[in-house]
C-alpha cells in the first residue's frame, strides 16, 4: 500500500502569473505549499503505515454531456477509502493578502483599511466543483474544504469549512488509510483526464 499521487500543484495558476500580478503567484506558491502538507500528511510515519489514498493536483472540472465548459480547476483531490463508499475531499487553497474577502456581490475585499475589487472572490469554483464531481462520480461521497495559508477570509460562501494549514493537517492525517480500490483510482484519474503520476510518488 502506498500513496499515489498524479499531476502537478500550482500549473493552472502559474500560467496566469507569468502575466498576472503577485496576487496570483503567491497563489501559485501557496498551492505547492498545500500539497506539501497533503504529502507529509498521507506519509507513514512510526506505527502509522503509508495511506492508500489517491490524491490528484490541479484537476479540471468535469464536463458531463450537454454541460457548460469552465475552465476552473479543484486545487488538490484527495480520495480515501470510507465505511460504506469512497469519500472524496475537493480542497480548495487561498493564499491571498491578509484582509476580509466577500464571495457574493461584487468580490469586494478589505485589506488594512483599504476597499477594492478582487476577481477571484467573485466566483463560486468549490459549489460548481462538487456539483460536477458529485454528478460524473456519483459512488463517492464528496465534501470540500477551503485552505487559506494567509491570514484571509472568504464571506458570504456556503458549503464548505474555511480552515488554517495547521487544522487541515491534522485533518488530513485522520482521514482513512486503507488503498482505495482500483476501480474508484481508474475513474477518477479518466475523469481527470488521466494526468501523469509524480516521480517518485
Amino acid at each position: 500500500m502506498a500513496l499515489q499521487e498524479y499531476g502537478k500543484p500550482g500549473v493552472g495558476i502559474s500560467a496566469v502569473a507569468r502575466t498576472d500580478s503577485y496576487r496570483y503567484k503567491s497563489g501559485a506558491q501557496a498551492e505547492r505549499a498545500v500539497a506539501g502538507t497533503i504529502r507529509r500528511a498521507l506519509k507513514g510515519r512510526a506505527a502509522v503505515p503509508d495511506s492508500g489514498a489517491v490524491v490528484v493536483h490541479d484537476a479540471p472540472t468535469p464536463t458531463p454531456v450537454g454541460a457548460k465548459r469552465y475552465k476552473a480547476n479543484a486545487d488538490h483531490l484527495i480520495i480515501t477509502t470510507g465505511r460504506l463508499r469512497p469519500h472524496g475531499l475537493i480542497v480548495e487553497t487561498k493564499g491571498w493578502a491578509s484582509g476580509w474577502y466577500l464571495a457574493k456581490w461584487g468580490g469586494w475585499r478589505w485589506t488594512d483599511h483599504q476597499k477594492g475589487r478582487f476577481g477571484p472572490a467573485d466566483k463560486h469554483t468549490i459549489r460548481l466543483l462538487l456539483d460536477r464531481y458529485r454528478e460524473v462520480l456519483p459512488g463517492i461521497q464528496w465534501s470540500a474544504i477551503m485552505v487559506t495559508t494567509n491570514d484571509c477570509r472568504v464571506l458570504g460562501a456556503s458549503g464548505y469549512k474555511q480552515v488554517s494549514l495547521a487544522t487541515f493537517e491534522r485533518k488530513v492525517r485522520g482521514l482513512n488509510r486503507a488503498e482505495v480500490p482500483e476501480r474508484v483510482r481508474a475513474d477518477v484519474l479518466s475523469v481527470c483526464g488521466n494526468p501523469a503520476r509524480m516521480k517518485g510518488r
